[in-house]
């Protein structure tokens, strides 16, 4: 909350006498309080928890295949360019592992798999990168 006109909030809790709570806080902050002066809220924050269903999270069944990069691509990892692997993650399944240097790319994201690392695909295929 504030008076109407400035530019800063005290924040009050929500309840009964809420407004005579500002006044109260905003005097012992800033030394003074006008009850007959206009407030306004600023904000509401709502705080709520509850009880829903836990996710049922489907492991992959596929048995692990060998994939084949799309293309390769040019890339500078340390002061010359190297032929690196680019991949599409919509290819991948459970159990699949690669060394780096590859890329994953997908609709969201690129993923670098930096050379002396592997990338494994899990059960429930998240890609998770090992040292090698």
């Amino acid at each position: 909350m504030r008076y109407v006109g400035q530019s800063f909030e005290i924040d009050v809790a929500w309840g009964g006498r809420f407004e005579s709570r500002f006044h109260a806080a905003h005097r012992e902050r800033y030394g003074y309080s006008d009850a007959q002066r206009a407030t306004e809220i600023v904000s509401l924050r709502v705080r709520a928890t509850g009880v829903t269903d836990k996710p049922r999270l489907l492991r992959s069944s596929s048995k692990p295949r060998k994939v084949a990069p799309r293309h390769t691509t040019d890339v500078y990892l340390t002061e010359r360019a190297e032929h690196v692997p680019v991949y599409a993650r919509d290819d991948f399944n459970a159990g699949l592992k690669l060394r780096g240097p590859a890329i994953i790319t997908e609709y969201s994201s690129t993923t670098l798999i930096p050379a002396g690392r592997t990338v494994a695909v899990d059960e429930w295929l998240n890609l998770v990168v090992v040292q090698s």
